[in-house]
């Protein structure tokens, strides 16, 4: 019987629980299958048992989950907007927890201080809150220059007007969009965040941004008659790096496992550097 903690830490790690009936390993604990006949002696049982036990416990995924060094931390910060940043959330969750990424949903913009953000590796933005005051914005700028992650996404390139700095850290700043269902270009396959990804291909809002920064390095455009479109681009900011996409303005890209796929890549990358990871390995 799994006990109230296991149930609760179950999710958060990924974790599918079993009972001793249908795990090979607790069964062969319990009682070894017998061979010829003849049992093996309880203290050649109890041994085999322990060391079973023992590599499960020191497996490397079990070590790094029960430790957190693999289990990166991220905060996504939403708003009450059009685009309904917490249902994106419920559909991004479940997606990428077992994949040992955590969340935090907030609305609060009061929670992008020094304090707050030390506990994430990584800083997700899926909002359309329009200003940010100077002590949040240098908490936020600081974060990602000492090593955290930013992944603003879609219209989070329309985030904090007041913030030239914000717009110069994003990459860009949205203009305009229409609609329609299109396919992007692949046009850095061989980054990191691009690995083992096909392009994506969804119903979606056309940004068009403007504003651009040139210090960046594009993965994939979005392309029509007007020519290519930047979609999805990589930066740093002093030991951080920022992690850009123009997808996802509803539930139809949101639930596509091409986009779940792009994130996890985008998170992961961002969050390399993060100082926060080491502490709580530490």
């Amino acid at each position: 019987m799994k006990t109230k903690t296991q149930k609760n830490l179950a999710p958060r790690l990924g974790l599918r629980w079993q009972s001793a009936a249908a795990s090979p390993l607790l069964r062969c604990g319990a009682t070894c299958p017998k061979r010829r006949g003849a049992s093996l002696p309880a203290a050649v049982q109890g041994a085999t048992a322990f060391a079973l036990l023992l590599l499960t416990i020191l497996s490397p995924a079990a070590f790094a989950a029960e430790r957190g060094g693999d289990t990166l931390r991220v905060l996504f910060l939403g708003d009450r907007g059009h685009h309904k940043p917490a249902d994106r959330f419920a559909q991004l969750q479940p997606a990428l927890t077992p994949r040992n990424i955590e969340f935090t949903y907030t609305e609060a913009m009061t929670n992008l201080n020094t304090a707050y953000l030390a506990q994430f590796d990584c800083l997700m933005i899926y909002a359309n809150t329009t200003r940010i005051s100077p002590e949040q914005e240098k908490a936020m700028l600081d974060f990602v220059a000492a090593g955290g992650g930013l992944a603003p996404i879609h219209c989070a390139s329309y985030c904090f007007l007041n913030s030239s700095n914000y717009i110069e850290l994003v990459g860009a700043q949205f203009r305009r969009h229409g609609t329609g269902t299109f396919k992007e270009t692949i046009v850095k396959a061989d980054h990191p965040v691009m690995t083992g990804l096909s392009a994506i291909e969804s119903w979606d809002e056309t940004y068009v941004h403007h504003r651009h920064n040139t210090n960046r390095i594009v993965l994939a455009e979005r392309r029509d008659d007007s020519g290519p479109e930047p979609w999805t681009w990589v930066r740093e900011h002093g030991k951080g790096r920022v992690f850009y996409t123009a997808w996802g303005h509803d539930q139809r890209t949101w639930s596509n496992a091409g986009f779940h796929a792009l994130l996890e890549n985008g998170v992961r990358w961002v969050a390399a550097n993060s100082p926060n990871q080491l502490k709580r390995q530490n």
